[in-house]
């Protein structure tokens, strides 16, 4: 396995996902994405961020996800990486990691991703919120309506963060999710929701990028492209000739 150290440079809603269990029946029912036939999607989601801290930036962004039974793919729409979570027939979930410039994809078995101490979640994928999470945590207040779609309410205050949710129990999905903490307030929005087998956008794991496995990076480290991969992940290589090439970013 390839020397060095791991992080992935993930969009920022991803830090928002939670574990995902059943929902009590005593709330409108959100039952998680393994119990239920959850339609595959195509969506187009807003994320805005607001500083409350001073020289820490607001920012908003687009990004799309394409969720299908199996494999799920987010990708921050102008960002040059995209990632993909997908079931391993196993009950593990394998990860890659897309390079869009690069034309390449990084492929991370559930073990490796054990072993490297980044576990994927399925339903962090799939929900973006864990149905769990709504009821165990949060107060179901009433019903409101987004796309014309109808939709349950939750609010709750849990870790000195504030939040409010609006959930699809049709999609197993979160239509907006707004999180206040003492740093700022990041709302993500549903903007487009369209069928998969109707998306109006190509997902770049369509596009026939090269794939190759993370445990073999180590040994292609002389290659150009797998210097520049290796330094975006934020990994050194095993010789010290490359200089600034195949350092890691700072």
């Amino acid at each position: 396995m390839p020397r060095g150290t791991f992080s992935f440079k993930a969009m920022f809603i991803r830090s928002l996902f939670l574990a995902v269990s059943l929902l009590t029946l005593c709330h409108p029912t959100a039952t998680s994405a393994e119990e239920i036939v959850a339609p595959e999607l195509a969506c187009q989601f807003e994320t805005i961020f607001e500083s409350k801290v001073q020289n820490q930036p607001s920012f908003k962004s687009v990004w799309r996800l394409w969720r299908g039974a199996r494999e799920v793919e987010s990708w921050q729409v102008g960002s040059k990486e995209g990632e993909v979570a997908e079931q391993d027939g196993a009950g593990g979930v394998q990860f890659r990691r897309i390079f869009h410039p690069e034309r390449m994809e990084v492929f991370y078995s559930a073990m490796e991703l054990k072993v490297i101490g980044k576990t994927q979640d399925w339903s962090k994928s799939f929900s973006l919120v864990a149905p769990a999470f709504l009821v165990e945590k949060l107060a179901h207040v009433g019903q409101e309506v987004l796309l014309d779609t109808s939709l349950e309410r939750y609010e709750g205050s849990v870790d000195g963060r504030k939040w409010e949710v609006l959930w699809s129990q049709r999609d197993q999905l979160a239509y907006r999710l707004r999180v206040e903490s003492e740093r700022g307030v990041s709302t993500t929005t549903l903007l487009e929701r369209h069928p998969l087998d109707k998306k109006p956008w190509e997902s770049l794991r369509k596009r026939g990028y090269n794939s190759i496995d993370f445990a073999d990076l180590g040994d292609s480290e002389t290659d150009p492209t797998i210097r520049r991969i290796m330094n975006r992940l934020g990994m050194s290589c095993s010789h010290k000739s490359c200089g600034g090439v195949c350092a890691p970013p700072k």
